[in-house]
């Protein structure tokens, strides 16, 4: 299953996700397509800590929305 349509539509649609309102859903559903997209081949089980980790901190993110800044 990839992560995204698949695995985030499943999330997005399941009450145990917390998300209540559509800007939440939203704001959910670009970040995991953009991870998605530095891995477009890549199922859900294939992800490792070292892609989220790389993800988090790829360096055209402002330092606000990086890992650790807060």
């Amino acid at each position: 299953m990839k992560l995204y349509p698949d695995a985030v539509a499943a999330f997005l649609g399941d009450p145990a996700s917390g998300l209540n309102t559509p800007a939440t859903k939203d704001g959910y559903r670009q970040v995991l397509r953009a991870l998605q997209g530095d891995h477009p081949d890549k199922l859900v089980a294939e992800f490792t800590e070292k892609d989220l980790v790389a993800f988090v901190g790829r360096p055209h993110l402002s330092p606000a929305s990086k890992a650790g800044s807060g």
